[in-house]
């Protein structure tokens, strides 16, 4: 029974992740212009992260983890790819206005 709420609740909480994942590329999309590839590769990008999450909670589940901790272990995850990944992407805005401004 412990495990059927927590997989449950892991589910939920990826989900949230992913609504995330969404509006960020929503934003993203509307404010630079992006579309068709460029916003798959995105939205591809933010679902790759909530597949690992979601296996590495039904592990946690498995080894007797507690919800507060899977929520922890979790969140610290997500939060440290998030922002590896929009790190990255602002990396790449300021190297191409960067670009921009050198050419005349």
């Amino acid at each position: 029974m412990k495990y059927k709420s927590i997989l449950s609740f892991s589910l939920v909480f990826v989900g949230l992740f992913l609504l995330v994942g969404i509006v960020f590329l929503a934003v993203l999309s509307h404010d630079e212009g992006m579309g068709g590839p460029k916003a798959a590769f995105i939205a591809n990008f933010f679902g790759a992260f909530a597949a690992p999450s979601f296996f590495i909670l039904i592990v946690l589940a498995k080894l007797g983890w507690t919800n507060y901790a899977v929520f922890a272990v979790s969140t610290a995850l997500n939060a440290l790819l998030y922002t590896a990944f929009i790190v990255w992407l602002s990396r790449i805005r300021n190297q191409r206005k960067l670009n921009n401004q050198k050419q005349p």
